[in-house]
């Protein structure tokens, strides 16, 4: 019996050891070079979003404010913009909006606080991956954007808050940033950050 246990985890190895060996020569990674321009400005903004900090003179501020900021992936207009307007009322510096919408849908830009939040969006599908590429485009620009958005919540155009704004805000942050340096705009993976879904 232990024998067999012995001979299933070597070859288990083993079969790990020949996928990472030979997987570029089945599985070539694209060139940059050789990809479609809209792709190669994602790539750009992703790498640029994920690179370490080498300066923090723009964050010397002494008291830091936290943010949650709100990643809105839609392909039609926002059903409950009202009742957003209504959650994030009184809030301003505590929170950030990001928007992509599939500029194939015809959804209007409406006024508020969605007024100018939208981002350069891309085709999206159900059950695509333009859809995990729509929503790295919303992290990458919302890290690069704002040093202290540090809890992201994606949502639809269909989803409606259920708790208030001072709530979810005191739950995330309560006690927790005392003890968090000044983060780094483009550190966003390394500082922690929760996102939220």
């Amino acid at each position: 019996m232990l024998s067999s246990q012995i001979i299933y985890s070597f070859s288990l190895l083993l079969s790990v050891s020949l996928i990472y060996l030979f997987s570029p020569q089945i599985l070539p990674l694209q060139n940059p070079q050789n990809l479609p321009l809209d792709e190669l400005y994602d790539l750009t903004l992703f790498k640029k979003a994920l690179k370490p900090c080498t300066t923090t003179s723009h964050l010397s501020t002494r008291n830091p404010t936290p943010k949650i900021t709100f990643l809105f992936l839609i392909n039609s207009d926002l059903s409950f913009a009202p009742l957003w307007e209504h959650f994030f009322r009184s809030y301003n510096n505590l929170y950030n909006i990001y928007v992509h919408a599939d500029p194939f849908s015809k959804v209007s830009n409406p006024d508020g606080i969605f007024k100018d939040q939208f981002i350069p969006g891309k085709k999206t599908e159900m059950g695509s991956p333009s859809l995990i590429s729509a929503e790295k485009r919303l992290l990458a620009r919302a890290i690069l954007d704002d040093p202290f958005n540090l809890h992201f919540a994606l949502v639809s155009q269909h989803c409606v808050p259920l708790h208030s704004f001072q709530y979810m805000y005191n739950t995330l942050f309560h006690d927790q940033w005392s003890d968090v340096d000044v983060p780094c705009s483009s550190a966003g993976f390394q500082r922690g950050i929760r996102l939220l879904i």
